[in-house]
């Protein structure tokens, strides 16, 4: 991949936010790095070994999943170009992979060293700030999802996940950015338990939905089902 194709690409990286082009030429001009091919089906990343770079993807589609012993597993996220992954476990004590992460497509994937990545944060305050910017964002969709999370009921856990989204998008009318199987899997319920438990609050009234999009028909009785 020349230069000028892979700045395009990172100008929509969070990374290099609000940096010109030239800018980011002459960043990663300056800062050694490594791009890989990954196979549809090859894994970048395996769960518990060492994470000591940044990395970024550059085309193709990743999943992100967590495997158990007796031989499930369950999709946290996917990855697409622009995506980084990585940034906040290499400058942590315990850096290590903490789900698989496997190429669903044919994938190219940047990766920036931990001694790499602090030169360029020196260099360039625009990368810094994008680096924080980016941290502080993961850790308050991790303190909203723990928020989700703590609720006991299943009722109770898609209400709270159904009311973040009430609030971020200001509108009844609900875009789920997520699949059924996924949604289920962020809640940490089976997914027919998943689809009966709302099927039900659809039979009182409470919400109606059709494939991604929910509507709250009673703000109320969905609060309720917090308590």
């Amino acid at each position: 991949m020349q230069n000028d194709e892979l700045v395009k690409i990172l100008e929509n990286v969070g990374i290099f936010k609000d940096m010109k082009a030239d800018c980011i030429m002459t960043s990663i001009e300056t800062t050694r790095y490594t791009v890989k091919k990954y196979k549809k089906q090859e894994i970048v990343g395996i769960e518990g070994d060492p994470c000591q770079c940044v990395a970024v993807v550059l085309s193709g589609n990743l999943e992100v999943r967590k495997e158990f012993p007796a031989g499930h597993a369950t999709t946290l996220t996917h990855l697409e170009a622009g995506d980084t992954f990585g940034e906040v476990i290499v400058f942590s004590s315990e850096n290590k992979y903490p789900a698989t992460i496997e190429a669903l497509t044919d994938s190219e994937v940047l990766f920036i060293n931990i001694e790499e990545m602090m030169d360029l944060m020196e260099r360039c305050y625009m990368v810094t700030k994008n680096f924080l910017s980016i941290l502080s964002n993961k850790i308050l969709v991790l303190n909203r999802k723990t928020s989700i999370l703590s609720h006991k009921t299943i009722d109770g856990k898609i209400a709270a996940f159904l009311m973040d989204l009430y609030k971020r998008q200001k509108t009844v009318t609900l875009m789920v950015p997520m699949t059924r199987k996924e949604m289920a899997a962020y809640l940490n319920i089976p997914r027919p338990s998943l689809s009966r438990s709302m099927a039900e609050m659809k039979e009182r009234g409470i919400i109606d939905y059709y494939q991604n999009t929910v509507k709250i028909t009673d703000l109320e009785k969905l609060e309720d089902c917090l308590f």
